[in-house]
């Protein structure tokens, strides 16, 4: 007898679904009975009893088809989803208590066993199966089957999800979100990708590489990960560009007609909102006939300002209406005299334009010796005409018109230098019709498709069209001319084509598809089966410039977290380091759909103007809170660092000083005093005491003020220094006076070598436009930035994004990043301890690694109490121990949070980590054995066993390497004190 196995009552996936087959099987029958019934002359009743019993049969089979069916079918991996803002506000407001984490299921037991009995067999087979339908189709068609990033069927393993929600009152447990949060952008390693020296192949980059990015400026690569073979699809565009990318790359896609469901009385016009969608959406969409979908275009692609042999401007009209011929025979040909005189000042210093004799418009561009090849300078040098020189490096020479182009240098150069050699192009061979419309014709295919490389890396739209024109011999024969090429352009700035007034003029007035202008995309196809490669890079929309500047997308989980916190009404502080203009843009249209567009604040570095000034130093219990957040900024290596102790001794002591002035410290403030000595501020500090505890203090103070009189505010700071301790200590002793006037006596060259340290960090707090963000002045009324603070922000329950370009500068970044998260546990304490009804308050900080530090450690100590929800998002546990300098302050961290979100994880020890804090479970699997045996003394005498027994081991409920191979936007989570979620996100939208 034969053991019954079915480990909680699982139904193994991958076999054939017979009962599907055996449900077909009896509706024939059962059809083939009627049929029978309907053309035989024998009693119908048998067969309406066959009939009725076949049925029976089939919805008795029928259950257990279905469910094998759709566990079969979710096994392949659910579709990607999208939610919009107002999609979030119902499920707020439908469920008020709680917050939204996606869809997905409770992970439990039989879920494990599933994966143990997929992983321990050769589950590439088992999860890839595709239909005999499907296949011949494919095969047909001439496409390779498409592998997915990451494994679907590992969501796949229970086939019912619903909407997964938190109680809000768990969230005070603070949440941790680790690993890559974004979807895949998988591209054929022979793909381009645009850097600031040029293109690079896709298959050449590694991690430290810089790329281009749409936005105009670079980002570095963090990551690089080779995918396998993939079916590679050809995206073309309208104007002649193309890229590849492989099917589940993922797209920002223009529909004018995607404005959201309709509503009876109001209008959907310009309410128009992309999407993003992956390739092969885009080639079902096409297919179906759905319409024209457009990519947006990238801003000017931003490349290093290039030391050129001729100006630009001069070297685009010589291509346009210049003869550069061998020898010494260089020539321009204009009527307009604004291109001359333009071109008078461009050439250099040695030569000049000079008319060709019996011509109007020719001029020869010479030495001012007169010799067209040379001349001599001053003190008999020889010299060769320099523009002459430039055009034989730049490999020029001799070229005929429909030899022309523009050199690699001059492609490559900054925005500036490329706008200026498009202009001498489009003033000479370039048009502007009555309706405003660019062109530029030549009979150089080169050329033409020159223009058409600079003008998409400007962010323009630009096509080329071949035209071939006859013309008449002096005989009167008709001859075939040589073609020329006619390069479209649309652009959104097109009054930055020309000089030349006359031209100008017809591009002035404002161009209607300004804002609208988009690529269009004319074709998907499938090209080939390749390997490829993914790069994640640190920028904001983890966007890249690729082949013919075409631009790929991104998207991450905070979005949806911070989106719902600000649709409940409350305060909202994001500390970003990177930068994440998609994390602001979706934060300031949250508040924006709750009508509420004044809660939004930001602050940037790199935008000072947009941005709002912040003082960090402006919540504070006691004044030496102040000196140890700076002070923990302080480089060090050894626990008791002299250096850092001195350095913030002398911070006490000056904030103290200020404090005892009725003067709020601020950093522009200590680094003054710092800096430049105290004398002024032990004056006013010593004033302002004496004043409070003698009031006739002046008149005692005078004939030490006598001793000091017209002398230098030093000896001044000396004399009421001396009148203090003489006079005011003996009565009213004040250490943190004291301590001022100890550090003004103190050596001022020691003073100098022992805060060397903390200089650096204070000068680059309040260096530039730095300084007045975070040591904002309000008596400055020409200043008309907001002034906040956390305490502000936290009461007025505003939205605050806290961007501190760590890209740029990571130094200055990370220190900006502590000193916030120090005043946020400031303002904590003060919750803690005095908080009366206290509103919840949300910080989000991504790349939590580049800001930790011990004030965040009692952030998240103090947070619940103090009702701060904290989300901290990191790629690796790894990034904490380095930060905070060991793991045991890297657990201590960990210790504090109760929640954490697993997305795909690469590196091994933190898939340990959270492997090993999720509980075990028992997987059962059936063991068999067989035998065979037989007696010494008996040779003829044999006998055999044979056996099975249901075996139990101890396994991780969630297996780590699982956590490697989540696919995109998919999560593990340990929630609520223990509970463990499976779960999936969507793409939030507009």
């Amino acid at each position: 007898m034969t053991m019954s196995y079915d480990p909680l009552a699982y139904e193994m996936p991958w076999r054939p679904n017979y009962e599907k087959n055996a449900v077909a099987g009896w509706l024939a029958a059962s059809g083939a009975a009627l049929a029978v019934e309907q053309v035989s002359t024998m009693p119908p009743e048998p067969f309406y009893w066959m009939t009725g019993i076949c049925g029976v049969m089939a919805m008795a089979r029928l259950p257990k088809a279905i469910k094998l069916h759709l566990l079969q079918k979710h096994l392949k991996g659910r579709d990607l989803e999208f939610i919009s803002i107002a999609e979030l506000q119902k499920y707020i407001k439908d469920t008020p208590d709680d917050m939204w984490l996606g869809s997905g299921f409770l992970w439990e037991n039989r879920h494990a066993q599933r994966v143990f009995e997929i992983l321990k067999r050769d589950w590439t087979s088992i999860v890839g199966r595709e239909s005999t339908v499907k296949k011949v189709v494919r095969k047909i068609q001439g496409k390779k089957k498409e592998l997915p990033i990451g494994q679907p069927w590992i969501h796949g393993v229970e086939p019912k999800e619903e909407k997964l929600m938190q109680p809000l009152k768990h969230t005070e447990g603070h949440s941790l979100i680790v690993g890559t949060t974004g979807s895949g952008k998988a591209q054929p390693l022979d793909s381009l990708v645009h850097t600031p020296i040029g293109w690079r192949r896709m298959g050449d980059i590694v991690v430290g590489d810089v790329v281009s990015t749409p936005d105009g400026k670079v980002a570095k690569v963090l990551g690089v990960y080779p995918q396998p073979k993939k079916a590679i699809f050809k995206i073309s565009f309208s104007d002649g560009r193309s890229v590849e990318a492989c099917g589940e790359h993922l797209w920002e896609v223009h529909h004018k007609h995607w404005r959201g469901k309709y509503k009876k009385g109001q209008s959907r016009a310009g309410q128009a909102k992309p999407r993003v969608i992956s390739t092969m959406e885009i080639q079902g969409l096409l297919e179906s006939n759905q319409g024209d979908f457009k990519l947006p275009l990238p801003a000017p692609v931003e490349k290093p300002e290039a030391v050129l042999p001729l100006e630009p401007y001069l070297l685009g009209c010589l291509l346009g209406d210049g003869l550069i011929g061998k020898g010494n025979r260089i020539t321009f040909s204009s009527q307009d005299e604004e291109i001359i005189e333009a071109l008078r000042k461009q050439v250099p210093h040695e030569v000049e334009l000079v008319s060709v004799p019996g011509s109007d418009y020719d001029y020869a561009i010479t030495m001012k010796e007169g010799r067209a090849g040379g001349g001599r300078r001053e003190g008999g040098v020889y010299s060769r005409n320099p523009v002459r020189q430039a055009v034989i490096e730049l490999g020029l020479e001799g070229q005929r018109s429909w030899e022309k182009h523009v050199p690699d240098i001059y492609k490559n150069a900054s925005i500036k230098q490329r706008w200026e050699i498009i202009a001498g192009l489009m003033d000479t061979d370039g048009t502007v019709d009555k309706g405003g419309s660019l062109s530029f014709i030549s009979t150089s295919h080169q050329l033409a498709k020159d223009v058409q490389e600079m003008v998409w890396s400007l962010g323009g739209i630009a096509s080329i069209k071949e035209t071939k024109k006859l013309y008449k011999t002096p005989s009167g024969e008709k001859m075939q001319g040589r073609p020329a090429y006619k390069v479209n352009i649309r652009h959104s700035n097109r009054e930055m084509f020309f000089k030349l007034n006359r031209k100008k003029v017809r591009v002035s007035k404002e161009y209607q598809y300004k804002d609208s202008l988009k690529l269009k995309i004319t074709s998907v196809e499938e090209v080939r089966w390749d390997l490829a490669q993914c790069i994640y890079i640190d920028h904001p929309e983890h966007l890249y410039i690729t082949d013919n500047y075409v631009v790929t997308h991104n998207t991450r989980m905070f979005d949806i977290l911070i989106s719902q916190a600000i649709l409940r009404g409350e305060a909202v502080i994001i500390i970003d380091p990177k930068g994440d203009k998609e994390m602001r843009d979706n934060a300031r249209r949250a508040c924006e759909a709750m009508g509420q567009p004044e809660r939004f604040v930001s602050f940037h570095p790199a935008f000072p103007e947009e941005s709002v000034r912040i003082d960090p130093l402006r919540n504070f219990t006691r004044v030496t809170e102040i000196a140890s957040r700076l002070a923990a900024l302080i480089p060090s290596e050894a626990g008791a660092d002299p250096f850092k102790s001195f350095g913030w001794q002398a911070l006490n002591n000056i904030a103290q000083g200020l404090v005892i002035t009725h003067d709020r410290p601020n950093l522009t403030k200590l680094r003054r005093f710092l800096e430049g000595g105290a004398a002024g501020l032990v004056i006013k500090a010593v004033q302002a005491y004496s004043e409070r505890v003698m009031p006739d203090w002046e008149a005692e103070a005078a004939a030490y003020l006598e001793k000091a009189k017209n002398g230098s505010r030093e000896k001044i700071a000396f004399a009421l220094m001396k009148f203090y301790y003489d006079i005011i200590q003996p009565e009213h002793p004040n250490s943190d006076l004291e301590g001022l006037l100890s550090m003004f006596q103190h050596d001022q060259t020691h003073f100098s070598k022992m805060v060397a340290n903390l200089l650096p960090i204070m000068n680059m707090l309040t260096s530039g436009e730095l300084g007045p963000l975070l040591s904002p002045d309000s008596s400055d009324l020409s200043d008309e930035r907001q002034i906040t603070d956390s305490a502000k922000i936290i009461n007025n329950a505003q939205v605050a994004y806290l961007g501190l370009d760590s890209l740029t500068d990571n130094m200055v970044g990370s220190a900006m990043g502590s000193i916030f998260l120090s005043d946020l546990t400031a303002v904590a304490g003060d919750r803690y301890n005095y908080g009366v009804n206290n509103r919840p308050v949300n910080i989000f900080v991504d790349e939590a690694a580049e800001v930790i530090n011990d004030p965040f450690i009692q952030l998240l100590n103090k947070g619940r109490g103090a009702k701060l929800r904290l989300f901290v998002a990191t790629q690796t546990f790894a990034d904490f121990a380095a930060r905070l300098g060991s793991k045991d302050k890297a657990l201590q961290v960990l210790g504090n949070i109760n929640n954490t979100f697993a997305l795909r994880i690469v590196d091994g020890e933190t898939q340990e980590y959270i492997a090993d804090n999720l509980p075990k479970t028992r997987l059962k699997y059936v063991m068999r054995t067989q035998g065979q045996n037989s007696d010494g003394k008996e040779p003829i005498m044999h006998g055999g066993n044979q056996g099975e027994r249901l075996m139990e081991e101890e396994a991780d409920l969630f297996p780590a390497q699982l956590l490697g191979m989540l696919p995109n936007l998919e999560y593990i989570a340990k929630i609520s004190g223990g509970t463990i979620v499976k779960g999936r996100l969507p793409i939030l939208t507009q």
